[in-house]
């Protein structure tokens, strides 16, 4: 392993233990895995029921919220041009409908299960498959202005060398707004595998905020925004987190209707515009 799937770094050593190797350049973590995933059945209908998610149909509204406060931090930075947008990790659709609902209406998806995608397209949403034939000639069209990556990067096998790809088929003015782990955190510092966030082969990249500051250097953009964000997450994510995922809990309307807002500083929320500058 000679080039860091975090930084894009081709020049780095890594530090290899028993459950990680670390980039010697960003120090980002890459879970150290014998085994080749199949990534596309990873993310069945049981991963957002039960799995990873407690109950992802339930904690809709909640995650809204969080959607809403992303679309209202990057609404500055487009002033009155149109926004055009590939998620990429579109999952079920939630973020897109709020986008649409705040008046974007010019939107595409790229979502790996097909479970989630499946729920989108019945919604009325374009939701692509990554393997899909047409995929690549859909971005071209849209020429999309904002790619958003909420929450996936950790979960890509090279989220470097695969938004790099994303990023060459869109407009030159680009902007890239991404959510993910920070394994330079202080409680992932000191939790290291115990960290609530570690737990691969669903996460399997874990960047530090020096992860961005090199990649978006290294391809021409410039940092807009980086800082930690903090989420609101349903009471019944909570109360499992301490009793375990209860049936009463895993189907209580009116405990996954309560939004808690939490930031424990270790999910960073990063926003960069290619360079022209840098280009000429």
């Amino acid at each position: 392993m000679n080039h860091c799937y975090n930084c894009d770094s081709d020049k780095v050593s890594f530090e290899k233990n028993t459950f990680k190797c670390i980039c010697s350049d960003c120090g980002a973590w890459v879970a150290n895995m014998d085994d080749q995933q199949d990534f596309h059945l990873l993310y069945s209908k049981k991963y957002f029921d039960g799995d990873e998610y407690l109950n992802y149909e339930l904690g809709k509204k909640v995650h809204r919220k969080n959607f809403q406060k992303k679309i209202k931090i990057l609404k500055p930075h487009f002033s009155k041009r149109d926004i055009r947008i590939l998620e990429i990790g579109a999952a079920t659709g939630e973020f897109l409908k709020t986008a649409k609902e705040n008046g974007i209406q010019q939107i595409l998806g790229v979502e790996i299960s097909d479970f989630a995608r499946e729920v989108a397209i019945k919604d009325g949403l374009k939701v692509l498959s990554p393997f899909d034939p047409s995929l690549e000639k859909e971005i071209k069209a849209l020429s999309p202005n904002l790619i958003v990556a909420w929450d996936v990067w950790e979960h890509i096998d090279c989220p470097s060398l695969v938004m790099k790809k994303y990023l060459e088929l869109c407009s030159p003015d680009v902007i890239f707004a991404v959510t993910t782990v920070d394994s330079s955190s202080s409680v992932a510092v000191k939790r290291q595998e115990g960290w609530r966030q570690f737990h691969p082969p669903t996460h399997i990249n874990y960047p530090t905020k020096k992860s961005f500051e090199i990649f978006f250097s290294k391809n021409h953009f410039k940092l807009l925004e980086h800082f930690h964000f903090g989420y609101v997450r349903p009471l019944a994510v909570y109360l499992a987190a301490v009793f375990g995922p209860k049936k009463w809990l895993k189907n209580s309307s009116l405990l996954f209707s309560v939004p808690l807002y939490l930031n424990l500083f270790d999910t960073q929320m990063v926003i960069a515009k290619r360079d022209d500058k840098k280009d000429n």
